[in-house]
Parts: C-alpha cells; structure tokens; sequence
C-alpha cells in the first residue's frame, strides 16, 4: 500500500490546525531539530499499529496522553486520516 495523503492534527507536535501532507513514492524528511520529523515518523509507525494491535505502540509511551499535543491552546481532538493505494492498485482506501 502506498499512502498518498496524511492528514494529521492535535497529535504529537501537530497542533489543531495540523499538517496535510500529499505523499509521493520517495519522500525525503528535512527540517531542523524539534520541528517533527521523528512525530511524522511515530504517527506512519501509529497508523501502521492500527491495523495489527494500535495498543502496542501507544502502550510504549508512559501514558496514552503522551500522543497529545500540548501547548496553551487546547486541541478538540486528536486526528489521523490517510488515504491510501489499495494492494495491487485495488483503489483507494481512506482510514
């Protein structure tokens, strides 16, 4: 599966407003220190969970609200929706 846009807010260093990435095949992460790279990484590594057993990944952090983004302001929720290739170019599939 190949994922062709990741939109995530209120998570991790995704605060409300959030990020909407397109997704090419080759995506190359630059950006200097804390500006979220390793997040974008954990969040990939997250949805992937999803499928499988999403608990395992978010029990390694000492508390399921170490996901959250933190700052003054406060973030309604917590989102990550990616739209996908399905296998074998079967579609796409929206999670």
């Amino acid at each position: 599966m190949l994922i062709r846009r990741l939109k995530v807010s209120g998570l991790l260093s995704f605060g409300p407003r959030g990020v909407d990435l397109p997704m090419e095949p080759l995506n190359v992460l630059v950006g200097a220190n804390g500006s979220g790279k390793s997040n974008l990484l954990e969040v990939i590594g997250l949805l992937r969970a999803a499928a499988e057993d999403p608990g395992e990944l978010v029990g390694r952090r000492e508390d399921a609200c170490d996901w959250l983004w933190k700052s003054g302001e406060s973030a309604a929720a917590a989102t990550v929706e990616a739209i996908v290739d399905g296998p074998d170019g079967a579609g796409r599939l929206r999670r």
